[in-house]
C-alpha cells in the first residue's frame, strides 16, 4: 500500500513541477522522482525482509524532509508554517526508523501511517486552496 501511495505522491510531484513558474520546480521534480522510485521498489519487492524496507522507507522520510524544509523557505508566508511541520515530521520519523533498525512490523506501520496522514492533510489543503483560487479567479 505505501508503494503505491508513494508511486501517485511521485507523479504527483512531477506533474505540479511541470506546470510551476516558480524557483521550487526542480526540487519538486526532483522530490517526485524519488518518490516513484521509492514506490516502484516497494511495488516490486514486497516480500523483501522488514528491516530493508523500513531502512529504505527511514531514508526516504529523511531525504524528503530535508528537500521539503529547503523548500519550505520558498514558499509564502502563509503556507511556510505548514511546510516546516511537515518538514520536521517526516526528518523525526526517518531518523526514528532508521536508528531502530529492528522496530517491528506494528511500529514501522504507525509511524509510516501517522507521516502519510499529515501529507495526505497536507495535499487535501493545497487542493481546497486550488480550489477557492480558481472560483476567485473565474469570477473576476
Amino acid at each position: 500500500m505505501a508503494g503505491i501511495f508513494l508511486l501517485i505522491d511521485g507523479v504527483f510531484e512531477v506533474v505540479v513541477s511541470l506546470g510551476r513558474q516558480q524557483d521550487g520546480r526542480a526540487m519538486a521534480a526532483l522530490l517526485g522522482i524519488v518518490s516513484i522510485i521509492a514506490g516502484l521498489f516497494l511495488v516490486r519487492h514486497p516480500i523483501v525482509s522488514v528491516i530493508a524496507v523500513g531502512l529504505f522507507l527511514g531514508v526516504w522520510l529523511v531525504v524528503v524532509g530535508v528537500a521539503r524544509f529547503v523548500e519550505a523557505f520558498g514558499a509564502s508566508d502563509r503556507h511556510r508554517l505548514w511546510s516546516v511541520v511537515l518538514a520536521l515530521l517526516e526528518i523525526a520519523a526517518g531518523v526514528v526508523i532508521v536508528s531502530s533498525p529492528d522496530l517491528g512490523v506494528a511500529t514501522l506501520a504507525l509511524i509510516v501511517g501517522i507521516v502519510f496522514v499529515f501529507r495526505g492533510i497536507g495535499i487535501c489543503a493545497v487542493a481546497l486552496g486550488l480550489r477557492s483560487f480558481n472560483r476567485s479567479g473565474a469570477g473576476a
